[in-house]
């Protein structure tokens, strides 16, 4: 007994990891096993150390869509189990001075406040307090648990596993009702287990960010690298021209940064890029043309700067100018915003794809000064060496943010959830 006790305390994630992907493949094929995926993930949750418990959380974020929004709520309710269970256990050791305190309180307030006519959306609602919280938790009391390094290397891993189930459709006879393949005019979009290539690349952006914090914070990288190679690999074959345009940017990012960290280990990153480019060739010696076609599409067309900046954004930029006029005509709005959960904007037809415009639209200037302000004390206290890749990996999520909607995206589908 204590032998298997003593084998859980050691390998007790890989189990839980092991079972997850197992279900998850059953699941895949036989969508009831939902039932029986997330409650075993809520179990391992509760019974393992805080650290491996969140690390499971991440990992099972590839597989949160698996069976259409049963399985988002499901793995929500699951990501509740863990706070509670973490909060009811580092109550004593939360150590928030009292403008943290109070900042982020104001901020809390005023997300839930009905302001003006809009849906209430507690899945955006949730997803921001969520966040706030690990980084909150992250960076103020616990920062074992939530340790970057170790949760970087389970949405890695995570993200590589769903792909490869996700191939378990090609084999026949399975009759399996999700296609992993998004076929669409300007090409063939891998989605892994999820509805959306969109969807799936933005948790590909995430983790590489995280895994390019591992790759600037170590001398010894060679792990954190191949990890980054399988995950750009799976975003790359999304075609998404925002993923690309942020492996593009974490590329250069990293390389800068090896430079001032180990400069002889630079060249590695070159190698990176090479080497995901030349298995993408080899792979799919097609997807360049896509690319290009993806990007450069309807140039002849434009007649204009503008026109020529909404080609290469694939319409994005009309809809930020848009965005920008109904704000300014708005000043209401523009300051006090429209409420958290708020569904597209008037006039508008869809989102902006930019979390800073949604913002504002969403939460005003009000609301965007207290997150920023709450960010910033979050992230106070910490040494200059120690902030260094953070700061790296920030101002990527920070570009990201310009071309994504992240959290602030609001379906009027899911708008009532």
């Amino acid at each position: 007994m204590d032998r298997l006790k003593n084998f859980f305390v050691k390998y007790g994630i890989i189990v839980h990891i092991a079972a997850i992907c197992i279900l998850s493949a059953m699941c895949y094929i036989f969508p009831i096993t939902t039932y029986i995926l997330f409650p075993y993930l809520a179990l391992a949750v509760i019974f393992s150390p805080k650290d491996d418990g969140f690390c499971l959380i991440l990992f099972c974020l590839p597989y949160c869509m698996i069976n259409s929004n049963i399985s988002i709520i499901l793995y929500v309710a699951c990501v509740v189990i863990f706070f509670i269970k973490f909060f009811s256990l580092s109550f004593r050791s939360i150590k928030l001075s009292v403008p943290s305190t109070i900042i982020i309180s104001l901020f809390f307030l005023y997300m839930i406040l009905p302001i003006g006519p809009y849906n209430f959306s507690k899945f955006v609602k949730i997803s921001l307090f969520i966040i706030l919280f690990i980084l909150l938790l992250a960076f103020s009391c616990d920062g074992h648990t939530f340790r970057l390094e170790k949760c970087a290397n389970y949405l890695a891993l995570g993200i590589i596993t769903s792909s490869i189930i996700s191939m378990l459709y090609f084999i026949p006879g399975l009759n399996i009702s999700h296609c992993p393949i998004m076929y669409t005019s300007s090409g063939d979009r891998f989605c892994a287990l999820t509805p959306n290539p969109n969807i799936f690349a933005m948790i590909c952006e995430i983790s590489l960010a995280f895994t390019g914090y591992n790759i600037l914070s170590h001398k010894r990288c060679m792990v954190y690298v191949i990890a980054f190679i399988l995950v750009g690999l799976c975003g790359a074959f999304t075609l998404s021209k925002a993923f690309l345009v942020i492996l593009i940017l974490l590329l250069v990012v990293i390389f800068i940064g090896r430079m001032i960290i180990a400069p002889r280990s630079a060249l590695l990153t070159l190698l990176v890029f090479l080497l995901i480019c030349g298995i993408i060739l080899i792979a799919k010696p097609g997807i360049i043309t896509v690319y290009v076609s993806r990007f450069v599409s309807n140039i002849s067309g434009a007649h204009d700067a503008a026109s020529v900046m909404d080609v290469i954004f694939t319409g994005r930029f009309s809809l930020w100018m848009e965005t920008a006029k109904y704000l300014l005509n708005n000043p209401l709005q523009l300051f006090f915003g429209a409420g958290l959960g708020a569904g597209y904007i008037p006039q508008v037809p869809s989102s902006p794809h930019n979390a800073y415009l949604s913002s504002l639209y969403q939460i005003g200037l009000v609301g965007s000064i207290l997150l920023l302000l709450s960010l910033i004390f979050i992230f106070r206290g910490k040494s200059r060496q120690a902030m260094l890749p953070i700061i790296c990996i920030i101002l990527v999520i920070c570009s990201m943010l310009f071309v994504e909607d992240m959290i602030f995206f609001i379906n009027p589908t899911l708008a009532i959830m």
